[in-house]
């Protein structure tokens, strides 16, 4: 699970997430659960790159899900 916060008085829109202690070869499914939309990575894209997230509203909170894909 993934939570992000983004305060009233931050000037950050959006940052890169690096997850760790991922399997770099397997695929997983990322779930926005505030959209139910899905999104599918490679683990190791998403270790050295990043997830790139986003919230618009100040303040503001995302809830994300990740887990291999099937």
């Amino acid at each position: 699970m993934i939570q992000v916060f983004r305060r009233a008085d931050s000037i950050y829109r959006q940052a890169d997430l690096k997850l760790r202690g991922l399997d770099p070869d397997k695929t997983y499914a990322i779930t926005d659960l505030d959209t139910n939309s899905v999104t599918r990575r490679q683990g190791r894209a998403l270790m050295e790159q990043g997830l790139p997230l986003e919230i618009a509203r100040k303040p503001g909170a995302a809830l994300l899900t990740y887990s291999l894909a099937q």
